[in-house]
């Protein structure tokens, strides 16, 4: 937020910004012209010269540093954008107050033009944020994504590997049973030829 504010620390004798970029800002500090002046003539005018306008120069300098220098602390920071526009320009707005007799045309129009570059950068901000913001969660559905199936991927394979190993068992039981009948025959065949061969040396004899 420190990047806006370059322009009113140095407040140049002139904005190279298109002449209608200011005029909302324009628009809408005109508009309040009148209702900041006719309340601000109610003031005291010893309550006024309390600060001098040197004073009144630097302590408006160090409120616009403070709000250049100001960082938000949770997200999404573009919720306080709204609210800290509001703070600079009533911060300028007291200022232009306070010096409303040398104040003149060209400080308004540049201020007007000042203000609108900054919503401009605010609201550029505003979309990256909201793009950023897109993109992290869409990363965060794919990572999600990615974890189910992995999960999901383990369960299945799990499942084969149990059913792999259930049908290994069963066909290994099947295999030792066909064994087990294929050394019953053998050992039939077996007694039958010895039964066989002892009756055929009797009729030889």
């Amino acid at each position: 937020m420190q990047e806006p504010l370059l322009f009113f620390m140095g407040y140049p004798s002139r904005i190279k910004a298109p002449r209608n970029t200011g005029n909302q800002y324009k628009k809408y500090l005109r508009e309040k012209d009148k209702a900041k002046k006719a309340k601000h003539r109610r003031l005291d005018k010893q309550d006024e010269s309390v600060v001098t306008e040197a004073e009144f120069v630097v302590v408006t300098l160090k409120r616009l540093h403070t709000l250049g220098a100001q960082k938000f602390g949770s997200s999404p920071f573009s919720e306080h954008f709204n609210r800290w526009l509001i703070n600079v320009e009533a911060v300028l707005e007291e200022f232009e107050v306070h010096f409303s007799v040398c104040v003149d045309e060209q400080f308004r129009d540049e201020c007007a033009e000042t203000l609108n570059i900054i919503h401009l950068q605010l609201e550029e901000r505003r979309q990256k944020e909201a793009i950023a913001e897109q993109e992290t969660k869409n990363l965060h559905y794919c990572r999600t994504s990615l974890k189910q199936i992995n999960i999901e991927y383990a369960t299945t394979l799990n499942a084969l590997k149990a059913q792999k190993n259930s049908e290994v068992t069963r066909l290994n039981k099947i295999i030792a049973q066909l064994k087990n009948d294929q050394d019953k025959i053998i050992r039939l065949k077996t007694g039958f030829w010895r039964v066989s061969q002892k009756k055929n040396g009797r009729k030889k004899n």
